[in-house]
């Protein structure tokens, strides 16, 4: 019998969904084979946000953890063409790695940053994944949207104008300031 959209049964099966797709994320990120992780590593547990995000954000957001797992090896990240940006450790996020080629196209499995902190033993750590949009004539009142969530800028980085929308994922750690914030008050960087 069918119960139609609004029935208990599909709230239901819909807040079940969400469940399961949250834990099945870090699960699957479990299995990707990392250099080195420690017990404070992993996605971040989606299900704590099934409250304020809707269902196709979930599935997004897992979809975006499962294809950047392999890169919590820096060493992958580098095989398939991130490179350092050149930037300097940025406190509140940490050490940039972009890939250039995909700067602008904003598809939730190639994010055009990774952002790295440093672990204690010199390490790096995978934090946040960064999508990034040049700001031109076209779109410069219309900054694009992802994972239901509007890019932020242009800024002034360092006092330099930075003619990029940009989005923060903090995917593979927790930020208090919230997964969608700029910069997390957990990280300054080292020296």
């Amino acid at each position: 019998m069918f119960h139609g959209l609004g029935s208990k049964e599909t709230v239901y099966m819909n807040k079940s969904f969400i469940a399961v797709l949250a834990a099945l994320a870090p699960a699957l990120v479990a299995c990707a084979d990392s250099a080195e992780v420690d017990e404070t590593e992993g996605a971040v547990d989606l299900s704590t946000q099934s409250g304020t995000l809707g269902r196709r954000t979930i599935v997004d957001l897992a979809a975006a953890a499962v294809a950047t797992a392999p890169y919590l090896d820096i060493n992958a990240a580098l095989a398939d063409g991130y490179v350092d940006s050149g930037l300097p450790c940025i406190d509140g996020q940490g050490f940039h790695f972009i890939n250039n080629a995909l700067v602008g196209t904003n598809d939730i499995r190639h994010p055009q940053l990774l952002v790295y902190q440093p672990r204690r033993n010199g390490s790096l750590k995978l934090v946040s994944l960064e999508w990034l949009t040049p700001v031109d004539e076209t779109n410069a009142n219309n900054p694009p949207t992802l994972f239901g969530q509007t890019f932020h800028g242009p800024n002034m980085v360092d006092g330099v104008p930075f003619p990029f929308f940009a989005l923060h994922v903090w995917l593979w750690q927790v930020n208090p300031n919230g997964l969608f914030e700029d910069t997390t008050p957990r990280f300054t960087c080292p020296g």
